[in-house]
């Protein structure tokens, strides 16, 4: 079977078992949002000291986290001076304007927990990150575009959404998780009024079962209006910025960071390998295609770029390099998707991830 065949059935399958996540969930132009004023309030730091989380998101797509395979690739990670692997975990809606939410634990359970001690095997930390899967998802929609139409249905979203996040704290909290990540994306749900104390509510009954930091990986339209960061320990964004707007992006995010006295993870980061990498980096490429379409030098200097204005910047603790899959025959010269594997992308970031800004706690915003 070709590698396009396999990609294609393994595509199809995982889009089954809820697994697929594309990084094109970011639509827009990251500059559309403009900053939310500062408040003067003061909030009290974290409850966990931060720790700088050299990252690679881990797909499910060509494999899967439990194989022999997989520990290989983890292992890959590892070499290229990654110290956390993300773990992704969906659950199902089937109507972007209804209340319910499917999961499918049974099988995420077994897969997430062969991941995590394979992980730590590989001398990795682990992240377990929270996502939505839905209709239309495959075709440009993602979880920013869950929106119930009054706030009886918006309750019933988060009353059912409580008990998938509550299974996998105690998951996370039984298999020694390092982080856990909430929720990603719901861009609606994170900004809807009437449930912010369902939000807040709910950390706290994650703390309740799971005694580690927590996190929520926002789109860039939602950071700046998370009414609830000061109930998690870092700021989430999953942050495909233009590179030309990278540096106003990253004093917008300055400023949150200091607001909410908390530091700021990119819960994702990523370039495609393509001619528009730089200046649309949340749009995906073919997973194979021709080498005269694949523009590997400009993935390289997206990642070039973004890690040194990150590494250089107190108030960011880590990156999640989306991303990473269970199949060695992936990424290559002809691969023009966001995966760094087989290509020059990767030789950049091992050169930041092995020597990784000193932070302390000093560092940290309001300290």
């Amino acid at each position: 079977m070709s590698d396009r065949s396999r990609a294609c059935l393994a595509y199809v399958t995982l889009a089954a078992l809820l697994a697929p996540h594309i990084a094109c969930s970011l639509q827009h132009d990251p500059s559309a949002t403009e900053p939310t004023p500062a408040t003067s309030r003061s909030i009290p730091p974290a409850r966990h000291k931060p720790f700088f989380q050299a990252g690679f998101a881990y797909s499910h797509i060509g494999g899967s986290y439990d194989t022999d395979v997989s520990s290989l690739e983890l292992r890959k990670m590892r070499a290229a001076g990654g110290t956390v692997v993300q773990l992704l975990v969906f659950a199902r809606i089937n109507r972007l304007d209804a209340p319910e939410i499917g999961t499918q634990t049974g099988y995420w359970d077994r897969v997430l927990h062969g991941g995590i001690v394979r992980a730590k095997e590989a001398g990795l930390r682990t992240m377990v990150k929270l996502q939505m899967w839905g209709p239309g998802f495959n075709e440009g929609k993602f979880s920013a575009d869950i929106r119930m139409t009054n706030a009886a249905d918006w309750r019933a979203f988060m009353a059912n959404y409580r008990p998938y996040v509550l299974h996998y704290a105690r998951l996370a909290a039984d298999t020694d998780v390092d982080i856990l990540c909430i929720g990603t994306e719901l861009a609606q749900a994170s900004r809807t009024p009437v449930i912010t104390g369902e939000w807040r509510a709910l950390v706290e009954e994650v703390r309740s079962i799971y005694s580690g930091p927590l996190t929520y990986a926002a789109h860039h339209t939602e950071v700046e209006e998370v009414p609830f960061w000061d109930s998690l320990d870092y700021i989430g964004i999953d942050g495909y910025y233009p590179i030309a707007k990278l540096p106003a992006a990253l004093e917008n995010l300055e400023r949150l960071s200091v607001r909410w006295n908390r530091p700021v993870i990119f819960t994702e980061a990523g370039f495609s390998s393509n001619s528009y990498a730089l200046t649309e980096p949340w749009r995906p490429g073919p997973y194979e295609t021709s080498r005269d379409m694949v523009r590997l030098d400009l993935q390289a200097e997206g990642w070039e770029t973004l890690l040194a204005e990150l590494w250089r910047r107190d108030f960011i603790w880590g990156v999640y390099v989306w991303k990473w899959h269970p199949n060695p025959t992936w990424g290559g010269s002809t691969n023009a998707d966001h995966t760094p594997q087989g290509k020059p992308a990767l030789d950049v970031i091992r050169r930041f991830f092995t020597s990784p800004p000193q932070r302390t706690a000093a560092t940290v915003p309001g300290s």
